[in-house]
């Protein structure tokens, strides 16, 4: 029966990751050629990436403050749902898949905030203005 729960959680894992690099695919193919976001939203993200491995939480109120309360609120219910498995099968079965069950959970928390981090800059996107068109590399 633990095989069966590790399974099943490896199974919603990869669900999830897939469906969230697929949603997050979609919107990036509408998104225009050029584009940006407000500086406010920079300066908010430039201070909580330089914090590793804690930013994703750090930046919840920052997508929760730049309109993403919905998307937000249902992704971590999500992820927390899934860490509060993770943990269930860890509190049941041996000790030997820690590691793993570790990273699977560390990977879920990281595209899960990266992803609420594309939210907000989708969701507050401005199209830049082309600087130099003789330039090989413009924005």
């Amino acid at each position: 029966s633990l095989h069966i729960l590790s399974y099943t959680l490896a199974g919603l894992a990869c669900t999830y990751a897939v469906g969230l690099s697929l949603l997050c695919m979609t919107q990036a193919l509408t998104l225009p050629n050029q584009f940006g976001t407000t500086s406010r939203i920079e300066k908010a993200y430039a201070k909580t990436n330089g914090i590793p491995y804690v930013d994703g939480l750090l930046e919840i109120p920052v997508a929760l403050k730049y309109g993403c309360k919905r998307e937000v609120i249902v992704l971590w219910s999500i992820y927390l749902s899934l860490l509060a498995y993770t943990i269930g099968i860890l509190v049941t079965g041996p000790v030997v898949g820690i590691f793993s069950v570790f990273l699977a959970a560390f990977a879920m928390y990281r595209i899960t905030a990266d992803y609420c981090e594309f939210l907000v800059y989708r969701r507050n996107k401005k199209k830049k203005k082309k600087k130099n068109k003789e330039s090989f590399f413009y924005y």
